[in-house]
């Protein structure tokens, strides 16, 4: 479907606003972005193995917007078919996450299609919510987010990745009186696990870090950790043998899915 002129700059305007939010408020990330925003514009750029991901996502959230502003686009046609199921919804979701942000009425139009992934999107728009929304709003919505269904868990775990980006060196929001603290803690594992998985050193101190300070939750940062390692793989197909060796980590990564991960947050009641 060739697009007009007008909706192509609907979608221009609302990438540079979009991005001049995100590289002004996270300016560690900017290179992160670039490859995001690079997706969503429909630019190549030569990119890193450990960057293709978020070049995925951007593209994946473009085609949302797209659904948003013409009623009889269905972005699922125009996805590649190399973008793995959890980074399309992940985008889709970011992209209601944004229109909800910023209040605009332009959703991602529904379709019987995504009905298997509808909790990932979940997690994409809490995820966007959550990093464009104001620090006193998200502080008291994060205090109070519950995680007793797979729906809830998968809004936390959106909320923590975002955290990961707001607040690194956790020196903001204090998320360990939360209820749903496990499923932010996770949340937080995948973003740093996503950002820095080319810097094994960096990674792993910073993993080994959080064990020492949640020494309850070693076991679910554990497990977030192997889930983040899991899609990156699925997106960087040639690097699974070197994330194993790297990181030390089980041949079986494919049995770590984000609906593993939820399963056994919704075990622990956290």
């Amino acid at each position: 479907m060739k697009l007009n002129r007008k909706i192509c700059s609907l979608i221009l305007n609302l990438a540079v606003m979009i991005k001049y939010k995100t590289q002004k408020r996270f300016p560690q990330q900017k290179r992160i972005l670039e490859c995001f925003f690079s997706g969503f514009l429909n630019k190549k750029i030569n990119l890193n193995w450990n960057e293709i991901l978020f070049f995925q996502e951007g593209f994946c959230v473009r085609q949302a917007a797209i659904s948003g502003l013409l009623a009889e686009y269905d972005p699922d046609d125009y996805i590649p078919a190399e973008i793995a199921a959890e980074v399309k919804c992940i985008g889709y979701g970011f992209w209601n996450g944004v229109c909800r942000a910023i209040g605009l009425n332009k959703f991602l139009k529904n379709s019987g299609t995504r009905i298997n992934c509808y909790h990932n999107m979940i997690d994409g728009q809490s995820f966007a919510q959550t990093l464009l929304g104001d620090e006193v709003k998200n502080k008291k919505k994060i205090l109070n987010m519950p995680s007793k269904s797979h729906g809830q868990i998968y809004k936390c775990i959106g909320a923590g990745r975002a955290l990961a980006w707001l607040d690194p060196d956790e020196e903001v929001y204090d998320i360990s009186s939360c209820p749903s603290f496990d499923s932010l803690l996770a949340g937080k594992l995948l973003a740093y696990c996503f950002t820095r998985v080319h810097n094994p050193s960096e990674l792993i101190n910073k993993i080994n870090s959080l064990k020492n300070i949640y020494k309850e939750q070693v076991e679910i940062i554990e497990f977030a950790y192997l889930v983040a390692f899991n899609v990156v793989a699925m997106v960087s197909k040639n690097k699974k043998d070197y994330l194993i060796n790297k990181y030390n980590i089980p041949e079986n990564l494919n049995e770590y899915s984000y609906k593993s991960l939820c399963n056994k947050l919704l075990s622990t009641g956290m």
